[in-house]
């Protein structure tokens, strides 16, 4: 089976890449059916050419384009989005350092609410009201009293000691 796809040519820090037509299973470094483009992503624009007679020929013939072609082609020559339907985006995931555990993202279950009518809502915002209700100022006046009184005998224990 033919596949065309990119092949690494270029200086070690600036690589360009070659469009050949050659067997699945061979790297493209050597002996290749045909040369049939180049890409450059250093020049601005970055450059991607293409003899469409001939991809289009050897698509025909029952080549297969690698995703990157795939992808490569259809930002510089067709210009429209159509390859994303075909080519599927790569999702990297991210890299933890040693002795770090990845954090669980929060279940989204527990954040979503049920949908409610508005009828239910303020029967709810009503109910929500009389139940909440502020303490009363005895009550905390005698909470502050209690904790005075508890404060004054563990002195006198510390004292005796």
């Amino acid at each position: 089976m033919l596949r065309i796809k990119l092949v690494k040519i270029g200086k070690k820090d600036r690589p360009t890449w070659r469009v050949v037509v050659v067997e699945k299973t061979k790297t493209g470094r050597g002996r290749v059916t045909e040369y049939i483009g180049n890409y450059n992503p250093h020049l601005k624009p970055r450059e991607f050419k293409i003899d469409q007679e001939r991809y289009d020929h050897w698509v025909g013939v029952g080549a297969q384009p690698t995703d990157s072609v795939l992808r490569l082609k259809g930002k510089h020559i067709d210009k429209s989005k159509d390859y994303q339907k075909i080519v599927k985006t790569k999702v990297y995931k991210k890299k933890t350092k040693k002795g770090e555990e990845a954090k669980p993202k929060p279940d989204q279950a527990k954040t979503e609410q049920p949908v409610i009518d508005k009828a239910e809502q303020g029967q709810e915002a009503e109910s929500e009201q009389t139940a909440v209700e502020e303490p009363k100022i005895e009550e905390v006046k005698e909470d502050t009293q209690k904790e005075e009184e508890s404060k004054p005998a563990s002195k006198s224990k510390e004292d005796k000691e």
